[in-house]
């Protein structure tokens, strides 16, 4: 027996004859109901990658975006979805962030 994961169902499967116990399956992270605020310390030079992040996370322009950087500041609450977006983004350009509450799913 193996165990599988597609889409929105879970279950075992028999490697030689195919058949599956299959059960709904929904990713804890489409359940979680908390919002969440990322807060992110003002840097001094900000690059061009990390403007594009956060023009994309807050849905501003890129000057806009500089000034909050050079600042610092805490972008809107969001779902855990929206989150786990965002972390992604702020982890790849390296900026340094705090999530309130704490953040218990990958990134």
């Amino acid at each position: 027996m193996v165990y599988f994961v597609e889409g929105n169902c879970c279950g075992w499967k028999c490697a030689k004859c195919d058949t599956a116990f299959v059960t709904s399956y929904y990713d804890p992270i489409a359940l979680d109901e908390n919002e969440y605020e990322i807060s992110i310390d003002g840097i001094n030079n900000p690059n061009a990658s990390q403007i594009k992040a956060i023009a994309e996370i807050c849905q501003c322009n890129f000057m806009v975006s500089k000034e909050k950087l050079l600042h610092g500041f805490v972008v809107k609450s969001m779902n855990a979805k929206d989150t786990r977006s965002a972390l992604g983004k702020l982890k790849a350009v390296k900026l340094a962030f705090v999530v309130s509450p704490d953040f218990e799913y990958e990134y």
